[in-house]
């Protein structure tokens, strides 16, 4: 596996990004305990682009560039406009427990994932499952797919045909034949990571490679369409969590990716601080 040149993009008053996305020459994030929805252009200026009060998590955009943002714990999607935030639909409607991340179709339909339980005052039951919700144009939901453990990550292949997405405890990929209609059929394992890759943030290449934040575990590997790790980045030998992960840049061969300074007993109160790093990479995004 070839060595990677890692480099700090930005190191500025972060505290816990999420939900990294290359757009239209910047990358997006959401920071969890600042409740914004960021964005940082090539020359490493910030922009805020929202206050999300339920905390913003998973984005995405429609084809007319329009961004969505999962507020988690009013489980609702939201747009971002120039003026305000508009409700698309309430995921809270079908599914148990904080939205998470979210993956956006090519007709502007959101998917997205969930924790299954009530993270305020219940802890993770490997016994529990949930499924993906989908809220469509017209802002109508609906559950999809089959059963999941606390899904996380989530991204389209490039045709657009398939759906890939983490299952955290479970330390696996789990992917789904997606319809014309946007349904979501033919639940079967896309890859086994192993005990020590725990899945969370999801980025997707021309080849249909998936790179994988693996948020505990200081790790980024790129899986490859048979299900093998072709790659392993090192992102941190201290303890600090890599919860996601985007590739994109001038040439889309840049891998970026979170490093939150924290631990569950902080992260619980709010306290961490992050910064973006990153490394070239050979296969580009598709966008």
């Amino acid at each position: 596996m070839p060595k990677r040149r890692i480099e700090t993009f930005f190191d500025q008053g972060l505290r816990f990004p999420e939900g990294l996305r290359w757009h239209r020459g910047e990358l997006w994030l959401s920071d969890f305990y600042r409740r914004e929805v960021l964005s940082i252009d090539r020359a490493r200026q910030l922009a805020v682009r929202a206050y999300v009060g339920g905390q913003p998590s998973g984005l995405g955009f429609r084809p007319d560039g329009t961004p969505l943002v999962a507020s988690v714990y009013d489980r609702n999607v939201l747009a971002i406009t120039s003026h305000h935030l508009q409700l698309i639909g309430s995921p809270g409607k079908v599914v148990v427990g904080p939205t998470n991340d979210m993956a956006v179709d090519r007709e502007g339909r959101a998917y997205v994932t969930g924790f299954g339980y009530e993270a305020f005052y219940e802890g993770y039951d490997e016994s529990r499952t949930t499924r993906i919700a989908r809220v469509d144009l017209d802002g109508s939901v609906s559950l999809q797919g089959g059963d999941l453990y606390m899904p996380n990550g989530i991204v389209f292949t490039p045709d657009g045909k398939r759906l890939i997405v983490s299952e955290t405890p479970k330390n696996r990929l789990t992917q789904f034949d997606v319809s014309p209609e946007g349904a979501l059929s033919g639940q079967r394992v896309f890859a086994e990571l192993g005990a020590n890759r725990s899945p969370d943030g999801l980025s997707i290449d021309v080849e249909g490679g998936v790179w994988v934040a693996c948020w505990k575990d200081g790790v980024l590997v790129r899986v490859a369409q048979n299900g093998e790790i072709t790659e392993e980045i090192v992102a941190s030998t201290s303890g600090a969590w890599v919860p996601s992960c985007a590739l994109g840049g001038p040439n889309g061969r840049t891998l970026y990716w979170a490093v939150s300074n924290t631990d569950l007993n902080r992260a619980i109160r709010g306290i961490s601080t992050a910064i973006i790093q990153m490394a070239e990479v050979d296969v580009p995004a598709w966008h």
